[in-house]
């Protein structure tokens, strides 16, 4: 329970002068999303060329509002939630399978790696 509260922190996150969010309590950055679905080899490009790299399920899953009225918090305005975003995690039931969160519910599932989803790179913080 006491973790769940965190979300509601006015001090958690924090917008860059480059555009990145900074999560205090995941101790982690967040980059832009990207404007279209990307295949596999596109969502990995993306993320690098923003100077990130593919989340796993749990650093995305770290983004959802699970309290909120919408899914995801105010300082993600660019968030598409009419999609699926992909993480880089594979799932072990599933051949080519990788994690994947839905906005627009709250939903943390799993789809095919070569489907096209929206991403968003995330990088550490900088010690």
């Amino acid at each position: 329970m006491d973790k769940l509260i965190g979300y509601y922190d006015p001090k958690r996150f924090e917008k860059l002068p480059d555009g990145w969010i900074r999560d205090w309590r995941e101790q982690r950055e967040w980059g832009p999303s990207c404007e279209a679905i990307l295949g596999s080899e596109e969502r990995r490009k993306f993320c690098e060329d923003h100077g990130g790299r593919e989340p796993d399920g749990e650093e995305l899953a770290s983004t959802v509002n699970y309290r909120g009225n919408d899914c995801f918090f105010p300082i993600f305005a660019d968030t598409k939630t009419d999609d699926w975003y992909a993480t880089a995690e594979k799932v072990a039931w599933v051949e080519r399978g990788v994690r994947v969160v839905y906005y627009d519910g709250g939903y943390v599932g799993y789809g095919d790696e070569d489907y096209r989803y929206y991403v968003r790179p995330v990088r550490p913080m900088p010690v």
